[in-house]
């Protein structure tokens, strides 16, 4: 269990509502994976934690006992858990969440997008896996909608059993901000025609924040919401959170430990 706190920690960052009178509801909080040494996900190590049944059984193991100790120790936050396509053929999965089913009220299973081949029929596997755990009171995201796994095609055909989907910024960076407003603007319709909620994640600025409630679109996500003491929730206990702040690169993220 060493070895994976020697690799790895946990940025847990925050899903906020902006309300009409501009201050911030935190409604949840997304686990972001982090290595120790280079500050970001790690992509190749987590990779190869997928390709052995054995790695990945330890690691669901560190990060149950991770998550847990935080839902616990903190009984008035909420966490989006990102659960990668490769993981949904595993059974540890299921194992992972039925030990964690006390919490299911306030944790939601954020479905990843892939870019790569899936060598098993995802839909089936997903509708197996979603059976079992909405049975134990979890409700279901589509992470980074467009992109990989995570197409029109798989959002259309599972979005009766999600409770929202997420749009992130971050890969249309390169194009006009028109054009990606047009983007955003047909996912948001989307979800509505579905009466889904719609977050759009990797805001890093105010302007393009206040673009977006324009457009009514109030759940946002970004390293703009995880800086400042007003972003942070309150709770009766003492023992809440403790936060820094951390560089990563060219911006600033909030760390939980």
């Amino acid at each position: 269990m060493q070895d994976y706190n020697d690799l790895f920690y946990l940025i847990y960052q925050p899903i906020v509502n902006i309300k009409n009178n501009g201050t911030l509801e935190i409604l949840e909080y997304e686990v972001l994976l982090r290595s120790q040494d280079k500050r970001c996900f790690p992509n190749k190590k987590f990779n190869e934690i997928l390709s052995s049944p054995e790695k990945h059984q330890m690691f669901m193991k560190w990060y149950f006992e991770k998550l847990n100790d935080v839902l616990v120790r903190n009984e008035n936050i909420n966490l989006a858990i990102n659960i990668h396509p490769l993981q949904w053929k595993e059974t540890i999965i299921f194992d992972f969440f039925y030990k964690l089913k006390e919490f299911s009220n306030r944790i939601k299973i954020e479905l990843t997008e892939h870019r790569n081949f899936i060598e098993f029929d995802l839909d089936t596997v997903f509708k197996s896996r979603y059976a079992e755990l909405v049975m134990l009171g979890y409700n279901f995201v589509i992470d980074d909608v467009g992109n990989g796994t995570n197409d029109i095609d798989f959002v259309i055909k599972h979005i009766e059993q999600v409770s929202s989907i997420k749009f992130s910024i971050l890969p249309f960076r390169d194009i006009k901000k028109e054009t990606l407003i047009l983007f955003i603007e047909a996912w948001f319709r989307l979800a509505k025609q579905f009466d889904k909620e719609f977050v759009v994640e990797g805001i890093e600025c105010k302007i393009f924040s206040s673009c977006l409630l324009n457009m009514g679109i109030r759940l946002q996500q970004g390293f703009l919401f995880g800086e400042g003491k007003s972003h942070v929730a309150s709770s009766k206990k003492k023992n809440f959170f403790n936060f820094v702040f951390i560089n990563l690169g060219s911006v600033e993220c909030l760390l939980v430990f």
